[in-house]
């Protein structure tokens, strides 16, 4: 029998029956517009799920006559995760009620309960669960490592991201980290001499002569002029004030800092008319990508100090290229255990080391053989075209990467 009512305080019986289990995982905010008094002839078939305060049954099954093809009824309250409800009755529930609906299920699914189970299962189970425990204990150790790296990192990624004093604060770790001993953190040493610094430069660096000046900014275009060469105004306002000429201006710019670095204008951040200038006044530029790669360079490849230093005391566009790499031109064709390098300057001989430039990271490997017209030779000279057998670890190259070999 079915009486009118409504309400939304529903109570689902307290047995084991993973339907049962699923129905109150979904009752929060269902409402139900009857309940049921279940008669003969179906009174003997009849479950009851839910009650509502009263006692009153709110949701049932009847279950299908012994010996006949007969089907489950299933009546349920209004629920409102209706669809994920769904989902996880026919995944779940209904292939242990009705398999013959669903032949890829193996059978009711309580007769693999444990009480049932055969004991070599339940021991494989038990391993199995081990597994997934010293696993999942295993995940945790690597994620809390994960994060360790990021904080020790977190320099790096402002390069590429930050603006402000964040980024100032991440282009000192980055300066320190390539071997830079006397750096001056302008904007500390006016505060303590209680003068304005609001148009200053950034930092300066004292290891070697001359004085590099450096301003530092974040911005989310390309640099405008004024913004690429005012490093090269608070160098002549430190000459002025220490009377030494020995004074050079450096700019380091983190462009497009809103897109991903491998999207933004990485050929030409800075206009010809401002690289043509900063070779006039001999200020060097550099990108905040560019100096990411290179740091990131210097700790992969273990680089030497020596051979980045010296890189920021350029003029005009600084590249993050050490000066132990010696450029001999460009990968042609890419084979799957090879390919070839057409050289353009210099040559290249068997047992020399070679980098290849790729989008982020410098790979560098050892020549093991080289090949021109099919024939092994032992030196491969410049404007031909010579076949390098590709190293276990330097990732699969493309055509028109930058090769160099490695003094």
């Amino acid at each position: 029998m079915i009486k009118d009512d409504h309400g939304e305080e529903i109570q689902p019986i307290k047995h084991d029956l993973p339907l049962v289990k699923l129905l109150t995982d979904h009752l929060d905010r269902a409402q139900f517009y009857c309940t049921l008094n279940a008669q003969y002839p179906i009174k003997s078939r009849w479950i009851e799920l839910a009650k509502n305060k009263y006692g009153e049954a709110v949701a049932g099954v009847i279950a299908p006559s012994n010996n006949t093809e007969k089907g489950w009824v299933f009546v349920l309250p209004r629920i409102q995760t209706a669809a994920r409800f769904l989902s996880e009755f026919l995944k779940n529930i209904l292939p242990n009620l009705s398999p013959a609906l669903f032949p890829h299920a193996e059978g009711s699914l309580w007769i693999h309960r444990a009480e049932y189970e055969l004991p070599s299962v339940l021991e494989k189970r038990k391993q199995i669960s081990t597994i997934q425990h010293d696993a999942a204990k295993k995940v945790a150790e690597l994620e809390t490592a994960i994060k360790e790296d990021h904080r020790a990192n977190a320099f790096l990624y402002a390069l590429i991201r930050e603006t402000g004093d964040p980024l100032v604060e991440a282009v000192e770790t980055a300066l320190a980290l390539i071997g830079f001993k006397a750096i001056v953190d302008v904007d500390k040493e006016m505060t303590k001499a209680g003068k304005e610094n609001s148009l200053r430069e950034d930092l300066r660096i004292h290891d070697l002569s001359p004085v590099l000046v450096v301003d530092i900014k974040g911005i989310t275009g390309r640099p405008a002029d004024a913004e690429a060469l005012q490093a090269q105004k608070h160098a002549f306002i430190y000459i002025q004030e220490q009377n030494r000429a020995d004074v050079r201006g450096l700019t380091i710019i983190n462009h497009q800092r809103l897109w991903p670095p491998l999207e933004r204008d990485n050929d030409m951040p800075f206009r010809k008319e401002i690289l043509d200038n900063a070779a006039q006044v001999k200020l060097g530029l550099m990108t905040g990508w560019d100096l990411f790669r290179l740091v990131r360079g210097f700790i992969n490849n273990q680089w030497k100090t020596e051979h980045v230093i010296p890189l920021f005391y350029q003029t005009g566009r600084i590249l993050p290229i050490p000066q132990h790499y010696e450029y001999i031109g460009t990968v042609n064709q890419v084979w799957k255990q090879a390919f070839s390098i057409n050289i353009e300057v210099g040559e290249l001989r068997v047992g020399e080391q070679i980098m290849v430039e790729f989008p982020v990271d410098f790979h560098e490997q050892r020549v093991l053989s080289l090949q021109v017209n099919n024939k092994s030779v032992d030196v491969a000279a410049a404007k031909c075209e010579v076949g390098v057998q590709r190293g276990e670890d330097l990732p699969k190259v493309k055509s028109g990467m930058l090769v160099y070999r490695i003094k």
